[in-house]
């Protein structure tokens, strides 16, 4: 079987996994946010989350003023957030397609 989004190249394909997964985990965390039972993916959200919450803070802080400064923080904190998840992907994809394209030139070479 031949899956056509493995077709895509490594940079792209990361980018779109890392643009859903930011959706499905910011959707499932805000929707469930009072629900008992997710507070261990409360934290790993504001784990993972981190470094783009920090710097959204200090964005958001130096464009001052209340609505400028909280797109300003808004924008920051997806756009890091998206960065996140894409070196997470493309560590993933990358890896799996140079291993696996490894394997196969070693058998066909035997």
């Amino acid at each position: 079987m031949n899956i056509r989004l493995f077709k895509f190249n490594t940079p792209m394909l990361a980018l779109g996994f890392s643009v859903l997964a930011e959706a499905l985990f910011v959707g499932v965390v805000k929707l469930f946010s009072n629900d008992a039972d997710l507070g261990r993916l409360r934290n790993l959200w504001l784990w993972f989350h981190s470094p783009a919450i920090t710097l959204a803070d200090y964005c958001g802080m130096v464009a001052g003023g209340h609505f400028f400064g909280d797109m300003v923080g808004i924008i920051v904190f997806f756009a890091v957030a998206l960065v996140e998840w894409w070196m997470f992907f493309f560590v993933v994809i990358w890896s799996v397609r140079h291993f696996s394209k490894r394997q196969h030139d070693s058998i066909r070479a035997a």
